[in-house]
């Protein structure tokens, strides 16, 4: 028997490299291995769509801050931009000043663009006395008794009973201080009392010290800043 060269057709021995490989392809198809492959994709791809999506929120709240396109913002209400009814809502609060307001805004727009600045405005609301000073009309019985001396007509005699009632009035109105801050005090007749004498005529008269008195009222509030 000749020592004959192999044949050239004779398939090449198998090596460790490609073995490995083959094992490595046999392994892939196993069905098991080919839906953790497919389930790692998906979670890739899953991932990045995400942080696209983030990214694009972004978006808006950049391209808003731009003059002209803010009031654009504001009336489709996107990129974080109050529309015009919570800008005019919170316009009105923070000019009110009072906790009241503030809640308003609140319910009416749960998730404002400026509710954690009402929210903090709310805190620091406080508690305040706030004093006022009213006018008021007080009344006291007043009797002026006829003089002593005669006028020489009704007239007169009335008059002279009028001059003495005023002066009793503040008298008898001076006794309003403390709470009350006295601006003027008169006489007032509810019904004269006159006498004719052979020398002349006298007046008195039944009737009212009108006092007109400041009167000191304290009123409790809640002020926001």
């Amino acid at each position: 028997m000749s020592d004959l060269p192999p044949s050239s057709n004779a398939p090449p021995p198998e090596t460790r490299r490609s073995r490995a490989a083959h094992h490595v392809r046999s392994w892939l198809n196993r069905p098991l291995v080919r839906r953790v492959v497919a389930l790692g994709s998906v979670i890739t791809v899953i991932t990045g769509l995400v942080g696209t999506i983030a990214n694009l929120e972004r978006v808006p709240q950049y391209a808003c801050r731009v003059p002209g396109v803010h009031a654009l913002c504001g009336w489709a209400q996107v990129g974080h931009v109050a529309g015009e009814a919570e800008e005019n809502s919170w316009s009105a609060a923070k000019e009110a000043r009072s906790p009241a307001a503030l809640r308003a805004y609140v319910v009416a727009f749960p998730t404002g663009v400026f509710v954690t600045e009402a929210s903090s405005r709310l805190a620091a609301c406080r508690s305040v006395q706030r004093e006022v000073w009213k006018m008021e009309q007080r009344a006291l019985p007043l009797y002026v008794a006829a003089a002593s001396s005669t006028a020489g007509s009704l007239t007169a005699a009335r008059d002279d009973a009028l001059r003495r009632g005023n002066s009793d009035a503040a008298l008898a109105c001076a006794g309003f201080s403390g709470e009350f801050r006295l601006r003027g005090a008169a006489a007032v007749v509810r019904e004269w009392v006159c006498r004719e004498r052979p020398e002349g005529t006298t007046c008195g008269f039944d009737g009212l010290a009108q006092c007109s008195v400041e009167a000191r009222q304290l009123f409790s509030e809640e002020v926001c800043r």
